[in-house]
């Protein structure tokens, strides 16, 4: 098997243990902040046939840290590193009704792995949540092989379901990272 391979199932399980909480000895779920810190981008929208917001004003999407003060997590032998929360965030969200109730929630993203030396493997989720709270989607990523200071992007697709599609507006969220430097 290739090292490339059993850095994939790493992560994978990384994936699973976040999503479950099985570190924390809990029965499960990603919503409680007991002992776990994320950072977030969001953006809102408004659904009707198919809109979205960009990155590309202050208005559209608005980042946060999460507790973190800074992006990095310290410099050693090894370089620069930082947590892979500051390193991903939402580019754009874009909701699409494919009927009067169900619909995709697709969500574009960009990693930017701000190690200086050591390249990494991403994995997580992005959530929508509708402005009432109701209508949720998820979308799992998975990067691998980014390299130092290198940038990448992606999108991945959720499904929705809702009442009224066409008047669904919500807010898209980065949930959960987890990165593993090589």
């Amino acid at each position: 098997m290739k090292m490339r391979h059993v850095r994939y199932i790493a992560v994978v399980a990384t994936v699973v243990v976040a999503l479950t909480g099985a570190r924390r000895g809990h029965g499960g779920g990603c919503d409680d902040d007991n002992g776990s810190s994320s950072s977030s981008s969001s953006g809102g929208f408004t659904s009707g046939g198919s809109s979205s917001s960009s990155g590309g004003s202050d208005d559209d999407y608005e980042v946060s840290t999460g507790g973190y003060s800074s992006g990095t997590s310290g410099s050693s032998a090894d370089g620069t590193k930082t947590e892979g929360e500051s390193d991903v965030k939402i580019t754009a969200c874009e909701v699409s009704s494919t009927s009067e109730t169900f619909g995709e929630v697709k969500f574009k993203y960009e990693i930017t792995n701000g190690n200086s030396v050591k390249e990494a493997d991403y994995s997580g989720t992005f959530e929508f949540k509708e402005t009432a709270g109701t209508a949720t989607s998820m979308g799992l990523f998975t990067q691998s092989d980014v390299a130092a200071g290198a940038k990448v992007t992606g999108e991945v697709t959720g499904m929705v379901s809702d009442d009224n599609m066409s008047a669904l507006s919500g807010q898209c969220t980065v949930k959960s990272v987890s990165k593993l430097d090589f």
